[in-house]
């Protein structure tokens, strides 16, 4: 059954073991992961403490992948452009513990996937959300990273927010980490655009940071993962704040123009809205 959402034509699909009205937007053929921007925690840490929450979404046959957060049982929350062309019965997502390379690792059925209205991969990165929609739910409940609703309020003294992911830890796109990394970021009002002179401001729909640790960057493999606010004075992760969703060049020098992540206090309605009617 086709059903029209806005403007989008979406695909119902039923399963016995989830709500007959699930749908699952899907396209007509299968791919990689987008390969058109990829992103990286470079010049981070080995993550000490364990980030439950971390997830990966992989597309079968493809090497690539992306990050992904637990919000819920049933879901996992991941940037748009990620699985935009995945085809339908070729998606799976992993949890476990990430900090070590030979950790047991959870592979889970997916049963549909969900983009926010006026998402468009090829317009920037527009709403660059993705809902995935497991078959079984996750069995911890302590891995679920609560989303955030509200912006952090801006103050000359900001706060600290932590971002996670396995991807490149260097320029070379093919230095992977096969563990965890983490690293610091501070929320930004504007981001450099083309050269270090040219600035635009950040958009309500995404988040915008300046480097908490020296050329810290997203920009490579980690495209979908979590920036988090922390527990106040702690380490402790409170809310999913923002999905990683791009980096951009600055002055010739690719991946130095900052990070973007989609905003989750933008879309959060839409998130409750998801899990509360699939």
């Amino acid at each position: 059954m086709i059903i029209r959402l806005g403007n989008l034509l979406v695909v119902a699909v039923f399963t016995a073991a989830v709500p007959y009205n699930l749908l699952n937007q899907i396209q007509s053929k299968p791919t990689n992961i987008s390969s058109s921007k990829k992103s990286l925690i470079i010049n981070g840490f080995h993550a000490v403490s364990q980030r439950p929450f971390f997830a990966l979404v992989r597309i079968q046959d493809a090497a690539d992948y992306c990050g992904a957060t637990i919000i819920h049982k049933f879901w996992v929350i991941t940037a748009g452009h990620c699985i935009s062309t995945a085809a339908r019965g070729s998606l799976h997502v992993e949890t476990g513990d990430f900090r070590y390379e030979n950790s047991k690792r959870r592979k889970h059925s997916v049963v549909g996937w969900f983009f926010p209205d006026g998402f468009e991969p090829r317009e920037r990165f527009k709403h660059d959300l993705a809902m995935v929609r497991l078959l079984d739910p996750i069995e911890k409940t302590k891995s679920i990273l609560p989303i955030c609703k509200e912006l952090t309020p801006y103050t000359p003294c900001k706060e600290r927010m932590g971002a996670c992911g396995v991807g490149s830890i260097s320029d070379n796109i093919k230095n992977l980490s096969k563990t965890l990394q983490e690293t610091y970021f501070f929320e930004s009002t504007m981001l450099s655009n083309s050269n270090p002179y040219d600035f635009r401001w950040c958009s309500l729909q995404n988040i915008c940071v300046d480097s908490g640790i020296e050329g810290t960057s997203i920009c490579h493999y980690d495209d979908g993962g979590p920036l988090y606010t922390f527990k106040s004075g702690t380490q402790k992760p409170e809310c999913l704040y923002g999905v990683a969703s791009y980096a951009r060049s600055s002055g010739g020098v690719r991946c130095k123009g900052g990070s973007y992540f989609a905003s989750v206090p933008f879309f959060h309605k839409w998130i409750e809205k998801m899990i509360e009617e699939y």
